[in-house]
Order: C-alpha cells, then sequence, then structure tokens
C-alpha cells in the first residue's frame, strides 16, 4: 500500500466511533468534550518525533488553535488507549 493510501487508511479509523469504542480501556473513556479526544491522542501517539513530549503537544495545539495541556496530562490519557488500536492499525497497513 503506498504511503498516502495508508494514510488515509489510518485517519478514516481514527476517526471512527467503533474503532474508538473497541480500543479503549473503559466505556466511560474519551465520552466527554476534551482537549485530549481521542483523535488527538492517537495523531500525538503517532508522530515520530526527536523533540521533547511538550515541545510535540505544544505544536500540535498550536496548529489546532487550542490550547496546550501539560505532558502529565497527556500520560493519564494515554492510559486510556489499549495497544489494540495499534495493533488493528498495523493490520489496516
Amino acid at each position: 500500500m503506498k504511503k498516502k493510501e495508508c494514510i488515509e487508511v489510518s485517519r478514516e479509523l481514527i476517526n471512527n466511533d467503533d474503532f474508538r469504542s473497541r480500543h479503549r480501556t473503559s466505556d466511560r473513556y474519551f465520552t466527554r468534550c476534551r482537549k485530549l479526544t481521542f483523535v488527538v491522542m492517537m495523531m500525538l501517539l503517532l508522530r515520530k518525533s526527536v523533540k521533547s513530549l511538550q515541545c510535540v503537544i505544544n505544536e500540535l495545539f498550536m496548529v489546532l488553535g487550542i490550547e496546550g495541556v501539560t505532558a502529565a496530562a497527556f500520560s493519564r490519557a494515554r492510559k486510556h488507549i489499549s495497544h489494540t488500536a495499534f495493533i488493528e492499525l498495523n493490520e489496516k497497513r
């Protein structure tokens, strides 16, 4: 699969409500309207960077036009995404 096609498939999956429901660690996570949504978390986790975590978070939130969050908030939210999300993304690729 070409790189562009891979990105489109990943984007569609990440934005899919069924995908989100299957790959959160509890039904109560990622249900309210927060800064660190499931989609934002997946975008942050899939980025490859040699920069510090806080720099990556600040850059993404600046592009999105949202006030940033702390690295600690990111770490807490990261625990709510199951590892199975990455397995499914890799299989679709």
